[in-house]
């Protein structure tokens, strides 16, 4: 999970970048290290970050955890911004 989300950024300008968890499952302890290795890289780049559509398993774990507090959580897809 963290080399997809290194990778994303390398590829990405936008100054959001948003986490679809729309198909994650659970999150384990490894889940969360990698999550907040991105969230530590993109901070310099990304004006906002965000999780898209995390289902209420990974919302507690996320809360328990107090990283809900350090991304934006959004429940609609983000509409791409122009260039």
């Amino acid at each position: 999970m963290q080399q997809q989300l290194t990778d994303a950024m390398a590829l990405d300008h936008a100054s959001e970048l948003v986490v679809d968890m729309s198909k994650v499952e659970s999150m384990d302890n490894a889940g969360l290290v990698s999550l907040m290795a991105a969230l530590n890289e993109a901070k310099p780049f990304y004006d906002r970050l965000s999780i898209y559509s995390a289902p209420p398993s990974i919302r507690i774990v996320l809360e328990l955890t107090q990283l809900d507090r350090l991304f934006t959580m959004v429940d609609q897809e983000p509409v791409p911004m122009a260039a």
